[in-house]
């Protein structure tokens, strides 16, 4: 599954931004500590975020969380 990469600022401006109507950006973090988002998110067409659609794509490794 690709998953677009996003530096720390771009993260930061769009938490809590709605990409459509009903739904908003949730960037999270891979495996490696990057800042993802999703296809639903990085293929949005709301014009003030259509610059997310050319950030680069990487293949998603999940991030393991240990048990307590």
């Amino acid at each position: 599954m690709l998953c677009a990469v996003l530096t720390f600022e771009q993260k930061e401006s769009l938490i809590g931004k709605y990409y459509n109507p009903a739904s908003i950006f949730n960037p999270i973090q891979d495996f490696y500590d990057n800042w993802v988002i999703f296809d639903a998110e990085f293929l949005t067409t709301a014009p003030e975020f259509k610059w997310v659609n050319q950030l680069p794509r990487i293949e998603y490794k999940p991030k393991i969380n240990n048990p307590l």
